[in-house]
């Protein structure tokens, strides 16, 4: 079985090149696998440890267990451990100026996200070759992957190969009525999360409330990633899920539910995305709506999505670019009132 080389001189470069062609030749066997449908796409997605597999192929979308197709995408989490590699190294031990690192992976045609240079070793290497569609997480264990992961797994090698395509993984939510839809964006805590679940608890659909894909398009459509919808448990007694607000909580005080079990027919294939609401938690009998500029939405959605999914930040930032010039935008001060919200965003829908 190939192994990777390690060391204070080991190049990152070479180590993708090098994991990248372990994991092509990795059979199946040993490891847990599956296909999802994503924003059309087939994806093979491939585990090494069985328990991680089965549960981020039930919160990922588009389980399809009888394919038709060849896979486009084919993507792995690596254990080290497992798998009997050396482990990967210390970012500080090997990467070397980061400028002309990232020159070198564009160069080579790859896409990557490498730990910080005073970052923890056990933040996961990730890698993508366009070229083959083969993209890999490598972590010593499972253990070492960050808490948040769970809630949104493969979502930075996902990231990375929609950029590719010219589409965004967007830190971001999205209500809609019918086939129409509003794209939510900001910071944490601003609201997005608690605006989709009132949303969806009086009428409306989603595409979710933590990070989903935006193609681009004269009509832009934001497509499910994730069946998970995540809110803390007063937001959720608000809207009077009182039963599902005494559930345990996650790393960050938020209660994770599956939203095609716990709000059936909620959960939309697609958005065709005609406006973005720039959220604020504010109180009150009724939501307060006025227009937001380009620069104002840009800077909302900008500043969340490049903290939350580093890397391909060129093609990001004009993405965000002409997203934001395309679509109007609207500050929306929300109520404490669900029903109101759910029927001022459907009526900035014309819905």
């Amino acid at each position: 079985m190939s192994s990777v080389a390690t060391g204070a001189s080991t190049d990152p470069l070479a180590a993708a090149h090098t994991w990248l062609r372990s994991a092509a030749e990795l059979p199946d066997a040993g490891l847990r696998s599956w296909t999802s449908r994503i924003g059309g796409v087939s994806i093979r997605f491939r585990c090494t440890d069985p328990e991680l597999a089965d549960l981020y192929r039930e919160r990922l979308v588009g389980h399809d267990p009888q394919p038709r197709e060849a896979p486009a995408l084919r993507l792995d989490l690596l254990e080290t451990e497992r798998l009997g590699w050396a482990p990967p190294e210390c970012a500080a031990d090997c990467r070397g100026d980061p400028s002309d690192l990232a020159q070198r992976f564009a160069h080579a045609q790859l896409a990557a996200l490498t730990p910080p240079l005073n970052g923890d070793c056990r933040y996961p290497w990730v890698f993508f070759e366009p070229a083959t569609g083969r993209g890999v997480i490598v972590v010593r264990t499972g253990a070492d992957l960050p808490a948040w992961v769970a809630g949104a797994p493969f979502a930075l090698l996902l990231h990375l190969a929609f950029a590719w395509r010219g589409w965004r993984l967007m830190h971001a939510a999205a209500l809609g009525s019918g086939t129409d839809g509003a794209l939510l964006v900001g910071p944490g805590g601003s609201g997005k999360s608690g605006t989709t679940v009132a949303g969806i608890s009086h009428g409306l659909v989603t595409t979710g409330d933590d990070y989903l894909l935006v193609a681009p398009g004269v009509t832009p459509v934001a497509w499910p990633v994730y069946r998970v919808l995540k809110q803390d448990p007063a937001g959720l007694a608000r809207v009077g899920r009182d039963g599902l607000a005494g559930r345990a909580v996650n790393w960050n005080g938020k209660v994770e539910l599956d939203l095609e079990t716990e709000f059936p027919s909620r959960l939309s294939d697609r958005l065709a995305l005609r406006l973005i609401l720039l959220p604020t938690v504010a109180g009150g009998q009724r939501s307060q709506v006025r227009p937001a500029t380009p620069t104002e939405a840009f800077s909302a959605v900008a500043t969340s999505m490049l903290t939350q999914l580093p890397g391909a930040r060129i093609a990001g930032f004009s993405f965000l670019t002409r997203l934001t010039r395309s679509l109007p935008a609207y500050h929306l001060r929300l109520s404490a009132d669900p029903e109101e919200i759910a029927v001022t965003i459907r009526g900035l829908l014309g819905r």
